[in-house]
């Protein structure tokens, strides 16, 4: 029960002192529950004494929070504040002869504007109709609450929905019908006269005018909160500090933080409301995990009172927009036992269209630095995939799920997991109506520790008669591709960077000395992105080099000298010059021939050494064989090839991830696979792309393998070229969670922290309605990101005066003394074939798959 006690003091004899008494049974738990009958009883009291002003008003309810109005101190003019509102019953029971004469002349005029230019000038009159006014505003007031007559104001209506689907053209209509008066003197109050019939005006507004009717409806009913919870939602995803509610609830705007959080646990009662959607309209997803650390310290640390840590694992469901109804579905695509070696590995196929993404990306480059490669930006495709369908450009829905306090490290905590997507589905499968059939199969799938854990977890139970505990529909299981180009950018930094060579110019440890840059080569995992960006600007100084070096280009404003073309007629000449030129370019620094002992010739090797020959007649000759001196390679060239091998494939990665293509992902995956190999016998990616190529080469069908691929990536901007990997877009829910989570202060409990997270789906979806409505602008980012073509240009500088591609035996780094031009060039290609054999056949027969 709260109670509101007004009493009003009376400074004129019109004045009636009374105490009203509201009775609002109804409290914050009753949620969308318009027809309750549980309605405010208006009943009038008795008359009181007059009390001083600090006393005058008292209010006690569970919207308002737990300060008592009573204690606040009040403004001097409040006295002259009520003075100035019109009373229900302020106008005399007569006019005065000269009013009526004065109202009569202008009637005689039968001019509605003189009439009502003369009523208004008349105080009686104006507050006579004013009273009138107040008299019709507190009847409809009255009738917003009234839960009968199959009338809800949009302004009761609080349900998860409602929330979501809130309208302010719908609030601002209901506020015309039920105010009109009120409403026209808002609105040109708001705009100018000649902007009322501007339909683009009036639109702009409606927001504005919402939020006052909202306002001003919950302060006589603190029921009508509809647009005070849209509100409050709004300040949650933004994680607003716990003051801010309360502050901006003492004026109306929101609830208080109290109810706001009892508000995110009804939505949070939601959380798999668009899953049951997305099952009804026969909608594909995937799920993808990550695990969540956090370390939550005290404030007085004590023996028995100590810095926590803290593990939970958190989950996003990702809808898939392309369907691949039109391929197909029979399964396996190939037997694994027959299935040739070399369909895991690069084919010269394979190689060929790699090299032509590659001088795609070089000419990216070309065009950026050297101006006399210009000309050739128009007759240029610029970019290297093709889109699969029109859907690829679709922006992917991500859905969080709740977090769960379970640690990735431990089979039991991943069994729970796995359960939990399973009841999880199963469940959203029932209410959409549908049953769960041997058909169904959800992709999921993590980093390569989770991916690992969850084939465990599901090979324990492998076994099991019930479909269900057996995790059946939990099929097929990945890695994905953010951590896969975190692990081959750990390589490149373990084969190219090296501490002790900060003198030795052209290496990426003294061209990180020239630019001043930090946290270069530490800690991969949480400086990422610093070493992504500063290896790409050194691979674009690279690519300068070599093509300067190729062309015999003195600096970057200069014409080529080597390898000049003709003069060319037509668009398609000078494609075909450029494809070539390039291409020789790769071929002769990045793919050369690689020469291999032919063993039907006879070879005698004598490396310093005496030797007798007999000749014809009988008599010896002693001969003398000089050792034979090998050439010394040249290690400075050497880095600078190997640097661009990795460096290219890098490139080529990153672009895939921004517009996936089936076909080019799976040999660049071939590709990469090697490199991992050949670096790392026990590289545990190298094995995670050969499980992965098994799948898409052999066990799954057509269908199945095109819905895994593309489902590893997220559309993020709406557009063909707007994709990142799902492990990327994961890693940014995990630091919105851990945003959360710190909010909560000292509230971080497992159920409060399980509670939030439920609700993110429904805030977030609120939000975007809201941002949608209002025409919110929406900024992609607080900070603009800074060009590198100042860096990139001193490395450039830097590399001419080394000049690496300008082959001189005997020159070397030394930190690099024995570093050579190729990565595969210690590569045992029989070693590799064995070990596909025996891959192929372990993961086909995987009871974890």
């Amino acid at each position: 029960m709260a109670l509101i006690y007004i009493r009003i003091n009376l400074l004129e004899s019109t004045f009636t002192d009374e105490i009203i008494e509201t009775d609002t049974s109804t409290t914050a738990h009753d949620h969308g529950n318009y027809c309750s009958s549980k309605i405010p009883r208006f009943k009038k009291a008795k008359p009181a004494v007059f009390q001083e002003a600090s006393n005058i008003i008292h209010i006690e309810h569970s919207y308002t929070g737990s300060v008592p109005v009573s204690n606040l101190s009040y403004h001097p003019k409040i006295e002259d504040l009520c003075k100035g509102i019109c009373p229900f019953n302020c106008c005399l029971d007569i006019v005065s002869e000269e009013d009526f004469d004065l109202l009569l002349s202008a009637c005689n005029t039968k001019s509605i504007q003189e009439i009502s230019t003369t009523f208004m000038k008349i105080d009686n009159l104006k507050n006579a109709f004013i009273g009138i006014l107040m008299k019709n505003a507190d009847q409809s007031v009255r009738s917003l609450s009234n839960r009968k007559h199959l009338f809800v104001s949009k302004l009761m209506q609080k349900s998860t929905d409602d929330l979501k689907n809130s309208q302010w053209c719908e609030i601002v209509t209901e506020f015309q019908k039920k105010f009109p008066e009120i409403f026209s003197l808002v609105i040109s109050i708001m705009l100018r006269p000649e902007d009322l019939r501007c339909f683009t005006k009036v639109q702009s507004v409606l927001p504005k005018v919402a939020m006052i009717y909202g306002i001003i409806a919950q302060a006589r009913n603190v029921e009508l909160s509809h647009v005070q919870r849209v509100m409050s939602m709004v300040l949650v995803d933004n994680i607003c500090d716990q003051k801010v509610f309360d502050r901006l609830q003492r004026v109306g705007i929101c609830l208080s933080y109290a109810n706001s959080l009892r508000l995110v646990d009804q939505i949070g009662g939601h959380f798999n409301d668009e899953l049951i959607d997305l099952i009804r309209e026969g909608r594909r997803f995937r799920i993808v995990g990550d695990n969540i650390n956090w370390k939550v310290g005290v404030h007085d640390q004590r023996l028995e009172n100590k810095d926590k840590f803290h593990h939970a694992f958190g989950s996003a469901i990702l809808v898939q927009n392309i369907k691949f109804d039109h391929l197909s579905n029979i399964f396996p695509q190939r037997d694994f036992r027959t299935t040739p070696v070399h369909c895991f590995l690069p084919s010269e196929a394979d190689m060929l269209e790699t090299k032509k993404d590659y001088v795609i990306l070089i000419s990216r480059v070309a065009f950026k630095f050297l101006p006399y490669f210009e000309q050739f930006k128009t007759v240029l495709q610029k970019d290297i995939s093709k889109p699969c369908s029109f859907q690829l450009k679709e922006k992917t829905h991500v859905i969080p799920m709740p977090v769960l306090f379970r640690n990735e490290q431990y089979y039991q905590d991943v069994v729970h997991i796995l359960e939990f997507y399973t009841n999880s589905i199963v469940e959203a499968y029932h209410q959409a109506g549908r049953e769960v059939s041997e058909e169904t199969t959800i992709h999921i799938g993590g980093d390569q520790l989770t991916r690992e854990r969850f084939s465990g977890a599901k090979a324990m139970r492998a076994h099991d008669e019930n479909p269900q505990d057996r995790f059946q529909i939990l099929t097929p299981i990945s890695f994905e591709f953010f951590h896969m180009h975190m692990n081959y950018l750990k390589m490149v930094y373990k084969i190219l960077f090296n501490a002790t060579s900060v003198q030795e110019l052209g290496t990426l440890r003294s061209l990180q000395n020239r630019l001043s840059r930090t946290k270069i080569g530490e800690n991969l995992n949480d400086n990422y992105d610093n070493n992504k960006d500063f290896f790409i600007s050194v691979v674009d100084a690279y690519i300068i080099e070599c093509l300067m070096e190729y062309f015999g280009m003195d600096n970057q404003l200069s014409v080529p000298t080597k390898h000049v073309p003709v003069e060319f007629t037509c668009d398609e000449e000078k494609q075909s010059w450029f494809y070539s030129s390039v291409m020789e370019m790769l071929n002769k620094y990045i793919f050369p021939k690689r020469q291999y002992p032919n063993e039907s010739e006879e070879q005698v090797i004598v490396d310093g050494t005496v030797i007798q020959i007999k000749l014809p007649d009988g008599k010896e000759l002693t001969i003398k064989i000089p050792k034979k001196q090998q050439p010394k390679p040249d290690g400075i060239y050497n880095y600078g090839c190997q640097l661009l091998e990795v460096g290219l494939l890098f490139k080529d990665l990153l672009d895939l991830a921004h517009m996936p293509e089936r076909k080019r992902g799976l040999r660049l995956l071939k590709i990469a696979m090697l490199y991992l190999k050949s670096h790392n016998n026990l590289s545990k990616y190298a094995y995670e792309i050969m499980r992965f190529l098994v799948y898409q080469e052999c066990l799954l069908s057509e269908k199945a393998a095109n819905e895994m691929f593309y489902g590893l990536f997220v559309n993020i901007s709406g557009k063909y070229d707007g994709h990142i990997p799902a492990d990327r877009r994961m890693e940014y829910m995990v630091k919105e969670v851990k945003s959360h989570i710190k909010h909560m202060c000292s509230n971080k409990t497992e159920k409060n922290i399980s509670n939030r997270t439920r609700a993110i789906p429904g805030i977030k979806t609120i939000c975007s309605n809201f941002d949608q409505q209002s025409s919110v602008l929406i900024r992609a980012k607080k900070h603009s990101d800074r060009a590198s073509t100042g860096d990139e240009l001193t490395l450039i500088q830097d590399l001419r005066k080394v000049r690496p591609f300008h082959s001189q035996p005997g020159r070397f780094h030394d930190s690099f003394q024995n570093i050579s031009s190729s990565l595969l060039n210690n590569l045992d290609i029989e070693y590799i074939q064995n070990w596909i054999k025996q891959k192929k056949i372990h993961f086909a027969l995987d009871s974890g798959n």
